[in-house]
């Protein structure tokens, strides 16, 4: 009962309105014959109501529940610094490199189905450099599902060391170093040369069959192709912002 109550409270709430107006009539009402007349056109308009609801909900209750329960598109990053995929060499702490990924929640209270991830743009100081690319979610498929209250997560951007880092042996871990570099890669692709000391702006957008219209969100990337093994540290070579 309390599962039907909250699934169709706003039709039953209006329906309670419709039955307590007439008796609120009653209480203002001194002649007898006008009251059984009015409690006879109230059992009529009841009886009508109760007729067209269930028409209504026989014919629209899928449509209807897509009024009142929908899916909620939110987009976040994670985690919410910079992460690191490290290893032990030795007594040494090595960074393989360093990550962000986006996160696709859905604080609804229904599936969200057919999810399909975009990249609508990537401009480099506001000049576009790619448009429309297809991002493959962490399963490797191009459309998924996000159940009520989940989420999915996707790879956004990596910076790794150059090969000539990886195999320095004289190089402390905790260190900066000016003339090692580090890599940006965004959703698999590699930055060109002037993607580095410009702003970046990634424009992502999450389609699906279970919402009008969908989801978008833009993300500021400055990196000037630093690196250092020092996650603090580099952290200041790099800023992310979602707008």
């Amino acid at each position: 009962m309390w599962t039907i109550i909250k699934k169709y409270w706003v039709w039953l709430a209006i329906g309670l309105v419709i039955i307590v107006i007439p008796i609120c009539f009653l209480w203002l009402i001194d002649s007898t014959d006008s009251k059984t007349t009015l409690i006879y056109y109230t059992f009529e308009i009841v009886g009508g109501v109760g007729t067209l609801y269930a028409v209504i909900i026989a014919l629209f209750s899928n449509d209807l529940q897509k009024l009142y329960h929908r899916p909620a598109i939110a987009i976040e990053l994670t985690p919410p610094t910079l992460g690191s995929d490290t290893q032990t060499q030795g007594q040494q702490l090595q960074v393989n490199k360093y990550y962000r990924n986006i996160c696709i929640k859905n604080g609804g209270d229904v599936q969200a189905s057919e999810c399909e991830l975009y990249i609508e743009s990537i401009k480099i100081a506001n000049r576009i450099v790619k448009e429309d690319v297809v991002v493959k979610w962490n399963s490797n498929l191009e459309r998924t599902y996000i159940p009520a209250g989940g989420h999915r997560t996707v790879d956004l951007l990596e910076i790794k060391p150059t090969p000539d880092y990886i195999k320095s042996d004289d190089v402390e871990p905790d260190s900066q170093v000016n003339n090692l570099r580090g890599q940006l890669w965004l959703t698999g692709m590699v930055a060109q040369g002037d993607w580095y000391n410009n702003e970046i702006a990634v424009t992502i957008a999450v389609y699906s069959i279970s919402t009008s219209e969908p989801v978008r969100k833009t993300i500021k990337i400055n990196y000037n192709g630093q690196w250092s093994a020092n996650k603090e540290e580099m952290e200041q070579f790099i800023k992310i912002e979602l707008l």
